[in-house]
């Protein structure tokens, strides 16, 4: 009996290993139909095949082969390939063969961040707009649901799709009005990936050793105790979830309601605290690391929000988080164009000092460290405060117009200037500032209205000056030859000057003639009043 039970566990386990010996070559889930490969750059190819399996692959009279590591693993990389809008097949084979259709050749975009880049085309103003140009078969979409994950993990059940004006309702609106403008003055399709989680801090979106780093410890270390801790956590959540609902179910009763029956669902299973979307290394485990590493053309970052009360200790962790983005796309020069922070909460009557603004200031330096990082200004745009603006179009456009500027240099026209030094004569400031393409203006600009300005010949808005007390006062301001002469009566000995520095810097209305809004800055090196926040509130976000 015992020699029986023997034989049929060792013939068990040879018939698991024999299965196992015929999984095949299999492509990695990136690659689907429908897809885009960038042009002219060499381009990775990737997957999983039997240890010690000859792979080949082929791809637009390329023929590459290979044989796969003992882990399984296997990569080839096709020479650069030239643009091209009639789609191609992608076949890799070993002991079976798989296909993958309809691929153009163009350019590849990776839209990230948090909510402002999740937010779907249908729920912007003027959406009609967006949806009406959504069926273009040289815009093809990727959009990558939600997954945290406290591993790295390598699979992804979401597929490329062709644009249409189905598709793109539910894309990123950013990445479809970016997509929607370059496409036609590139002439080559594009292929844009969405991989956004609302409410995600930076350490969302790195590695774990990245995170080993002292400037990632206190969030990491917060994340530790909730975990340790996630019972104490959880209860107290559900106490103030119950309470919340109390409330509720009171106030539908005292006006005579009753709850409609359709939204009475069962509970979700539970929730881990790994699931959490500020989870340190959740969503890049979850939602970046399948695609590494995939050959793009740039890409394009809107983020903050989580981080900014953190404002001054920001440029740091972005600068981690790009070096690592580019290390694993094995893209050193990889583009990275970031939309600075819009206002946030309320105006105030007089300058101040503000963790958003620094947040703004850090956004802004990352850029001058690191190459081929651009920074799309959106302080201007008057949201009236609003987290979620709806105003997308206007913020897609210049994303668009920042990439055919500095990505491509194919569009020089459009400019936001940059603060450049300051001179002090007697009881004025004179501010000098580069990156002008048509001269310095003041205009009024309607919300929807692109990136075209109505001139104007008012006084500009939002300089303050202060002097040896470091007090600010709105500055009185005057434009004269590209030139930003400033004073105040109280001010007798300017030394420094701030632009759009505060949370809501309201009524900002310097330009580039060309439509560039000016970049918020400082000259002065005052210590900054976040750097000292080297954690922010943990938010339960589920």
């Amino acid at each position: 009996m015992n020699n029986l039970l023997t034989k049929i566990i060792i013939i068990g386990f040879g018939v698991t290993l024999s299965c196992q010996s015929l999984a095949g070559v299999k492509l990695a889930d990136v690659f689907s139909d429908n897809m885009v490969l960038q042009r002219d750059k060499p381009v990775n190819i990737w997957g999983q095949a039997d240890p010690g399996e000859a792979v080949k692959v082929t791809f637009s009279e390329q023929s590459l082969t290979t044989v796969a590591n003992i882990d399984g693993t296997w990569a080839v990389q096709l020479a650069p390939l030239s643009a091209n809008k009639h789609g191609q097949q992608l076949q890799v084979t070993a002991q079976n063969t798989q296909v993958i259709n309809n691929i153009l050749i163009g350019d590849v975009w990776l839209a990230s961040g948090q909510s402002n880049m999740k937010y779907p085309t249908q729920g912007i103003l003027n959406s009609k707009e967006v949806i009406a140009k959504g069926n273009n078969p040289l815009i093809r979409l990727l959009n990558i649901k939600q997954k945290i994950e406290k591993q790295a993990q390598t699979k992804l059940a979401d597929k490329w799709q062709v644009s249409s004006a189905n598709s793109i309702k539910q894309f990123s609106a950013l990445a479809a009005v970016f997509s929607q403008e370059i496409q036609p003055q590139l002439d080559v399709p594009i292929g844009i990936i969405s991989a956004a989680v609302g409410s995600t801090s930076v350490e969302a979106w790195v590695s774990k050793d990245v995170l080993q780093s002292d400037l990632f410890a206190p969030a990491v270390a917060k994340w530790q105790e909730v975990e340790n801790n996630w019972d104490v956590y959880e209860a107290a959540y559900f106490q103030e979830e119950l309470v919340k609902h109390q409330r509720y179910l009171a106030k539908m009763k005292s006006q005579g309601k009753t709850i409609p029956p359709k939204r009475l669902k069962p509970p979700t299973k539970a929730i881990a605290p790994h699931e959490s979307r500020q989870y340190p290394s959740g969503s890049y485990n979850g939602m970046l690391h399948p695609l590494f590493p995939m050959t793009l053309k740039g890409v394009l970052w809107r983020q903050g929000e989580a981080n900014m009360q953190r404002g001054w200790q920001y440029q740091f962790l972005l600068a981690e988080m790009i070096n690592l983005w580019r290390s694993n796309f094995k893209q050193a020069d990889l583009p990275f164009i970031q939309v600075q922070l819009p206002e946030q909460k309320r105006a105030v009557a007089v300058p101040r000092d503000s963790a958003i603004a620094e947040t703004r200031e850090s956004q802004f330096k990352v850029g001058t460290k690191l190459a081929n990082v651009h920074t799309v200004v959106t302080i201007d745009l008057q949201q009236q405060g609003d987290i979620h603006p709806k105003n997308k179009i206007v913020v897609g456009q210049r994303i668009a117009s920042v990439a055919l500027n500095k990505v491509y240099g194919i569009d020089k026209r459009f400019s936001s200037p940059v603060f450049s030094h300051v001179k002090q004569s007697d009881t004025t400031l004179f501010v000098y500032f580069s990156d002008i393409s048509k001269g310095l203006v003041t205009a009024n600009r309607k919300i929807g209205s692109g990136i075209q300005l109505l001139q104007t010949h008012d006084a500009p808005v939002g300089f303050a000056i202060a002097g040896k007390d470091k007090v600010f006062h709105w500055a009185d301001a005057k434009l004269i030859n590209n030139v930003a002469v400033l004073s105040h009566r109280d001010v007798k000995q300017p030394l420094y000057v701030r632009y759009g520095w505060a949370d809501n810097p309201e009524g900002l209305n310097v330009y580039d003639a060309s439509g560039g809004p000016l970049m918020p800055f400082r000259s002065d090196t005052l210590p900054a009043i976040s750097k000292g926040n080297v954690e922010d509130k943990v938010r339960m976000n589920r």
